[in-house]
């Protein structure tokens, strides 16, 4: 019966703490301008620069979504060579050095 008890206990305790992980990020839509791209420690960055009145952050690291690291790195090259601004839904985690890239889409601005 203890050991039945301290697994219930152990399982609710994992369940408080995913809340609690996912509940530090928030997602953050807004314009940015891409300022660098390149591969680095197995994983595709994209250093990104927030654009406009109110901009999600100022300059920072990103990496995309996992499973979307082609499509993203696509979008932001043709970004980049092209000067255009990019419209896109950042995962912002002030307790991480690198924001994940949920969406990015191009605009002609």
């Amino acid at each position: 019966m203890k050991g039945k008890r301290f697994l219930l206990v152990l399982a609710l305790g994992f369940v408080f703490l995913s809340f609690t992980v996912n509940a530090e990020a928030e997602n953050r839509w807004g314009y940015f301008k891409v300022a660098s791209v390149g591969p680095a420690y197995g994983n595709m960055f994209i250093l990104l620069r927030g654009t406009g009145e109110n901009p999600p952050f100022g300059e920072r690291w990103c990496m995309p979504n996992p499973g979307q690291e082609k499509e993203m790195l696509a979008v932001a090259l043709t970004a980049m060579a092209n000067g255009m601004t990019l419209h896109g839904c950042i995962g912002v985690d002030q307790s991480s050095d690198v924001f994940i890239i949920h969406a990015l889409y191009l605009i002609d601005q």
